[in-house]
C-alpha cells in the first residue's frame, strides 16, 4: 500500500469499532425503552 497500510487499516479499524459501539448503544437504548413502556 505504498507505506500507507498502517494509516488505512488503522482508519478502517477505528471506523469498524465506532460502528460496533453505536450498534451496541442502540440495542441498549431500545431495550431500556421497551422496559419503560
Amino acid at each position: 500500500m505504498g507505506g500507507y497500510g498502517l494509516y488505512v487499516w488503522g482508519s478502517f479499524g477505528v471506523t469498524a469499532l465506532a460502528l460496533l459501539m453505536e450498534l451496541l448503544a442502540l440495542r441498549g437504548r431500545r431495550r431500556r425503552l421497551e422496559d419503560e413502556g
